[in-house]
């Protein structure tokens, strides 16, 4: 349920949501009972604030230290304070952060270049950076390589290697600057190797280096804070000037907390070595399980490359269908990676504090998973996604539940029409158009008239405001009419959760927004009719009559898919014209309504969810009381008689009215009929009650909805658009 609510993207969860979260190892991002407990100590080591210290530890030996409030800060202040010119920067796949640091600052990042068919560990990605140097000459501002390099899933660099490239850089002149975020990790798997000591290993790696940046929310058991350290007095002048300019980042006591974690080298040194084993065994055991690993094991994740797998590497999109896959078999969260290969590689980030117990669970699921797969679905992105990044953050829907002609429209980038505006113009060439901004949506709103009691329309679920064109011509002389677009449909759009509540509450809000207050009659067609028995059910106090106009009261009415509505329409115009031997009025009336499709093909994507849940409304329909009428034609193809019949008993007092010779789209085909059933329901609700005030006098209406425009000069009717 909740990765259906998140668009199937586990990546859209909330953190809290995630039973096992290998999303980010970062703590700036986790709150974890291993990281709000750690937080909690460090702080209670550093209450006194005048006793605390913020001297650097001794594994730093460059002596000037500027501290920021995060990674990304330090690599910003870093970038704008270089002294000297702004030239290029050679690099080794830095996060992608330094990128916009870099060209914030008038810097040009550029990849040290390496051949695909070699090595592609820490030493293998700096292979060309002498051909990179010879090339860009003078022009190179100073080099920065990110030490066990997250884009390479956390390969440790030589410390060997690193030499080599300080003394090359050294010899020309050229700084060079470490991205030491994970240098404790590159420390480890040094150490390790050759059995040195680790915060010596640690030193010897930040001693090659002009400057350093860091993010100490990832190997510091640390929940925020960076910092940026050089040798260079010039920098250091730049940092303080920097700070001076933009401010501090951070207050004493979070200084204090800050180094206390630094200085606490004997819990971070632990907590690193912990997390390499729970990343070797992890690696280890999906390697066993046949997943499609890739590389080998870093320091800090596991990389997998869908691609590799002859099952995934057949989907449309496999990344996200092996993250959706994981999350729902395992509770495990995995993430895009951020570096090499990004269209294709996924990540499981292991963070340090992670228990033992924890990580056997997880790495037992996983296994698994792997080890019996069953069940991984195709996913669709339900909004154009044409890049990596895009694609990470897209909500999908599940491939095997798109109707094949839907799928089709979407790849073919079929084009609704969408002349709603057009449509009613032609009848009633004074309508209004808004567009409502609310906080969490853009409705696209519709508005005639503004004397008399207000008639809210609910348009079909593909067919827009344009559909009613004769309801706004014939009834908007004494009555204030309003269409107001659902998600996906015309210009509104929504970042909330797509469910009926959520539309009837967009609908309230934008009321409000234009200053239409008072109670409204509902008038629902087709699926609209759902929206309007809910508004009824969920806000009585603003529903003064309710109509249907063959509506129903749950999804699925017809046998068959409801898909490209030219279908539809041609199907329902050919059985009323066979009913009422007029074949010249109905291809006109079925262009119109062609003329007014509007449902954007990947926003549709979007509602599958909702329509799966096939939500029934006939349990509720008795708490209904206010003047209700049921308008069905008798050969509609899409909504069952019987279904309409039900609808008008469950609702107490309902008035049924069948139309002989009408189909689904009796507003357009009858509209006189449907134009009189609603004058009567809404006049029905609105007869004078004793102590019942009087209508407003439609000036006075007019003045009260400051968001609403005046009635328009009948002399100049040319159609406005607006922004409530």
């Amino acid at each position: 349920t909740a990765l259906a609510r998140a668009g199937h993207n586990p990546v859209l969860l909330g953190h809290d949501q995630v039973e096992h979260d290998l999303l980010t190892d970062s703590w700036f991002e986790r709150t974890d009972p291993f990281v709000t407990d750690r937080m909690a100590a460090l702080a209670a080591r550093v209450a006194d604030p005048l006793r605390a210290t913020t001297a650097p530890p001794d594994w730093l030996p460059l002596p000037h230290v500027s501290w920021t409030a995060s990674g990304r800060a330090a690599e910003l202040r870093m970038c704008r304070s270089w002294p000297g010119r702004r030239g290029v920067v050679l690099h080794n796949d830095l996060f992608p952060t330094w990128q916009f640091a870099l060209a914030e600052a008038g810097l040009r990042p550029v990849r040290i270049p390496r051949p695909d068919d070699g090595p592609q560990g820490g030493d293998g990605r700096l292979a060309g950076l002498t051909a990179a140097l010879d090339e860009h000459g003078t022009d190179v501002t100073f080099v920065c390589l990110e030490l066990s390099t997250n884009a390479a899933g956390g390969v440790p660099l030589p410390l060997s290697a690193l030499h080599e490239t300080a003394r090359t850089l050294r010899a020309r002149g050229i700084p060079l600057v470490l991205d030491a975020t994970r240098v404790v990790d590159n420390a480890w798997a040094i150490a390790e190797a050759d059995g040195g000591d680790l915060w010596e290993t640690v030193r010897a790696l930040m001693d090659t280096a002009d400057a350093v940046t860091m993010s100490l929310s990832k190997d510091f058991a640390v929940g925020m804070g960076g910092l940026v350290a050089t040798r260079r007095t010039d920098l250091a002048e730049r940092l303080a000037e920097d700070e001076d300019t933009y401010g501090r980042n951070l207050g004493a006591q979070q200084l204090a907390v800050l180094a206390a974690a630094l200085a606490d080298t004997e819990v971070a040194g632990d907590l690193v070595r912990r997390r390499a084993g729970h990343v070797r065994t992890l690696h280890r055991r999906l390697v066993e399980a046949g997943a499609p690993v890739h590389g080998g094991p870093g320091t800090h994740c596991v990389l997998l490359d869908p691609r590799r797998d002859d099952a995934l590497r057949a989907l449309t999109h496999p990344g996200p269908a092996l993250l959706a896959w994981l999350y729902r078999t395992t509770g495990v969260r995995g993430g895009p990676h951020v570096g090499d290969d990004p269209a294709g590689l996924l990540r499981l980030a292991v963070p340090i504090g992670l228990a033992d117990t924890d990580a056997r669970t997880l790495t037992d699921r996983l296994a698994d998973c792997f080890g019996h797969r069953t069940g991984v679905v195709d996913l669709h992105p339900t909004v154009p996604a044409t890049t990596p990044m895009a694609l990470a953050r897209a909500r999908f829907e599940p491939a095997d539940r798109i109707p094949d002609d839907v799928r089709a429209a979407v790849a073919d980038g079929y084009e609704r029409a969408g002349d709603n505006l057009a449509v009613l113009t032609e009848h009633t060439p004074d309508v209004r158009r808004h567009l409502v901004d609310l906080d969490t949506a853009t409705v696209e709103a519709f508005v005639h008239g503004t004397g008399g009691p207000t008639l809210l329309l609910m348009h079909p679920f593909n067919i827009g405001a344009g559909m009613f064109a004769r309801q706004f011509s014939e009834l908007g002389s004494d009555h204030r009419l309003v269409v107001l677009h659902h998600p996906g449909v015309g210009a509104t759009r929504t970042r909330g959760e797509m469910s009926l509540d959520h539309i009837v509450d967009l609908y309230t809000a934008a009321l409000d927004r234009l200053g239409i207050d008072d109670p409204v009659h509902l008038a629902g067609a087709s699926w609209g009719a759902l929206l309007a028995q809910t508004f009824a059910l969920r806000h009585p106090g603003r529903a003064a009559s309710l109509t249907t106009i063959g509506g129903s009261y749950r999804y699925a009415n017809r046998v068959g898919e409801v898909n490209r509505l030219e279908v539809i329409v041609a199907e329902d115009m050919a059985a009323v014209a066979a009913a009422t031997g007029d074949d010249t009025r109905l291809p006109g009336l079925a262009a119109r309504l062609l003329r007014c499709e509007s449902m954007d093909a990947y926003v549709g994507l979007s509602y599958l969810d909702l329509f799966a849940g096939e939500p029934d409304l006939l349990r509720r329909l008795p708490e209904l009381d206010l003047p209700a009428a049921v308008i069905q034609g008798r050969l509609d193809s899409v909504v069952p008689l019987e279904t309409a019949r039900r609808l008008a008993e469950a609702i107490p007092g309902a008035r049924y009215e069948e139309l002989a010779d009408a189909g689904h789209f009796p507003c357009v085909t009858h509209a006189d009929d449907v134009n009189r059933i609603l004058r009567e329901t809404v006049s029905a609700a609105t007869a004078p009650v004793a102590g019942r005030a009087p209508d407003a006098d439609p000036e006075a209406l007019a003045d009260a909805t400051p968001d609403t425009p005046a009635t328009p000069d009948r002399s100049a009717p040319e159609p406005t658009e607006e922004t409530a």
